[in-house]
């Protein structure tokens, strides 16, 4: 009998990340260190697995052997921080930041940057945590939406709250209001209304600043 088998390809690799532990990665590391380069059939490289599947201690890891974590693009034209953004890990998000990572890196797809995902997807605290990473909140990806935009058209009131008081765009209170227990609830019809407002005021905002 041989030695034990080494994985050989980077799909042998996905349910080491899902489920293995850092000691596992660094044992194929070092005897396989250049299918870490390689990517699978997603064009997913290891530090997008990791960021997929919220194993933030793999990317510390990453970052200690120097992976470069603003190179590499998947086939969906992401970067480990539009997936980490994409898949809601904001433990990914914050080891990523400290590795390194763009935090207003651009899709090679629609040119997003993780700011339009999060607010996409409405997750307040990325937002929050790319909001005071000095992320680019005028960004705009390549059909000229910038973030807030981008909260506003998916119905994503907390998000384009949060972002219009950082721009300094007056919001209508009720947008806030749905948000708080003590309040009232708002219907989906007036929540609708009120984003609506705030998306004039956005535009108003924009054609005050030409």
């Amino acid at each position: 009998m041989e030695g034990e088998e080494t994985p050989n390809d980077p799909h042998d690799i996905l349910g080491t990340v899902q489920k293995g532990n850092v000691e596992d990665l660094k044992n194929l590391y070092s005897k396989l260190p250049e299918i870490f380069s390689r990517s699978n059939d997603n064009g997913d490289f290891i530090a997008h697995m990791a960021a997929k599947h919220g194993r933030s201690d793999i990317l510390q890891w990453l970052n200690s052997i120097k992976c470069k974590f603003n190179d590499e693009f998947n086939t969906a034209g992401f970067l480990p921080i539009h997936v980490a953004v994409l898949h809601g890990n904001l433990d990914c998000v914050l080891a990523l930041k400290m590795g390194g990572a763009n935090m207003d890196a651009i899709s090679e797809s629609d040119e997003l940057t993780p700011l339009h995902l999060a607010c996409r997807n409405g997750n307040v605290s990325i937002i929050n945590v790319l909001a005071n990473a000095n992320a680019n909140l005028l960004a705009k990806d390549a059909y000229g939406n910038k973030p807030i935009d981008i909260a506003v058209n998916y119905g994503q009131a907390k998000a384009a709250e949060i972002l219009a008081k950082k721009m300094g765009i007056a919001t209508p209170e009720v947008v806030a209001l749905d948000n708080d227990p003590t309040c009232k609830r708002i219907t989906e019809e007036q929540k609708k209304q009120n984003l609506k407002k705030l998306k004039q005021r956005i535009r108003d905002t924009s054609t005050e600043g030409t």
